[in-house]
C-alpha cells in the first residue's frame, strides 16, 4: 500500500517492522534485507533519525550473524549521526548497544565506559527506565570484571529505581542479579533470600527466564549444601518452566505453519 501511495516514510517504517518480525523469528538474512531497504529509503528522504535507527538495527543483525566488524561499523556510524544531530535518546541507545558489543567481545572496561556514558545521557532527559537498565548492565559488566561489591551497588541502584517506577520486571531482575553477586561472595543465605524474592515477583508477572535462572541457581546452592530434597524440588520446578517454554514455542511454530498453509 505504501508503494502504491509513493509514501517512502511509511514504506521505510513497514520494512523496519518486517525486519523486526524476521529478527524475532531468527530469520536474520531476511531481517537484514528489510533493514537495508529501510535504510535506503531513509537515505533517499534524508531522514537522519531513520537512518540512525536503521543502522542500529542492521548492527544488531550483524551481531546475531557473528559479523562483529560490520556490527561495530554500523554502530559507530549510527553514533556519529546521533552526535551530529543531537539525537539524545538515540545516542543513549547506541552507547548502550556499544557497551553490549564490547561486553560480548570481552572488552569489559570499554563496555563499562560506554554504559556509564549512556547512563549520563539518560539522566539529562530523566529517562528513568533506561537509567535503571543502564545500572543493571553496568553492574553485570562489573560482575564480569570480578568487582562484586561495586556490581552490588549498581544492582541496588537499579532495584531502587525499579521500585520508584513500580517496574516489577526491573525489580525481579535486580533481585536475581543481587542474588548471583552475593552467591559469588559466598553469602549464601542472602543470595537465597534474593532468589526467592526474584521468584515471587517473576511468578506474578510470568517472567520465565528469571524463574528458570533462579531455580537453576537454587538447585546448585542446595546441592552444595547436600540438601538433596530441596535441590530435587527446584529441579522439578525448573523442568516445569522448561516444558512450558517448549510448549509455548511449539504452539507458535504450529500457528506459523497454519498461517503459511492458509495463505
Amino acid at each position: 500500500k505504501s508503494k502504491e501511495l509513493n509514501s517512502f516514510s511509511c514504506e521505510a517504517r513497514a520494512n523496519t517492522n518486517l525486519g523486526a518480525i524476521e529478527a524475532l523469528r531468527g530469520n536474520y538474512s531476511q531481517a537484514l534485507k528489510y533493514y537495508l531497504e529501510s535504510l535506503a529509503l531513509w537515505e533517499k528522504l534524508k531522514g537522519y533519525r531513520g537512518i540512525l535507527l536503521s543502522k542500529n538495527n542492521i548492527a544488531q543483525v550483524y551481531g546475531y550473524l557473528k559479523k562483529t566488524d560490520l556490527e561495530y561499523q554500523f554502530l559507530k556510524e549510527a553514533e556519529t549521526i546521533a552526535q551530529q544531530y543531537a539525537f539524545t535518546d538515540e545516542l543513549g541507545l547506541i552507547k548502550t548497544n556499544l557497551a553490549i558489543f564490547y561486553t560480548n567481545t570481552g572488552d569489559f572496561r570499554r563496555a563499562f565506559k560506554e554504559q556509564s556514558e549512556a547512563i549520563l545521557i539518560y539522566r539529562k532527559v530523566n529517562n528513568f527506565s533506561q537509567i535503571s537498565i543502564g545500572y543493571s548492565n553496568a553492574g553485570a559488566i562489573l560482575f564480569y570484571l570480578n568487582k562484586i561489591d561495586s556490581a552490588i551497588l549498581y544492582y541496588q541502584k537499579s532495584k531502587d529505581l525499579g521500585e520508584k517506577m513500580n517496574n516489577k520486571k526491573a525489580i525481579a531482575l535486580s533481585f536475581a542479579n543481587l542474588a548471583e553477586a552475593f552467591q559469588k561472595k559466598g553469602n549464601i543465605d542472602t543470595a537465597t533470600q534474593y532468589y526467592l524474592k526474584a521468584i515471587e515477583i517473576s511468578k506474578s508477572i510470568g517472567l520465565k527466564d528469571i524463574l528458570l535462572f533462579s531455580y537453576d541457581q537454587l538447585t546448585s546452592i542446595y546441592k552444595s549444601n547436600k540438601n538433596y530434597d530441596k535441590a530435587f524440588e527446584y529441579i522439578n520446578l525448573k523442568q516445569v518452566i522448561k516444558d512450558s517454554i517448549f510448549n509455548s514455542n511449539a504452539s507458535k511454530q504450529l500457528a506459523e505453519l497454519q498461517t503459511k498453509y492458509n495463505t
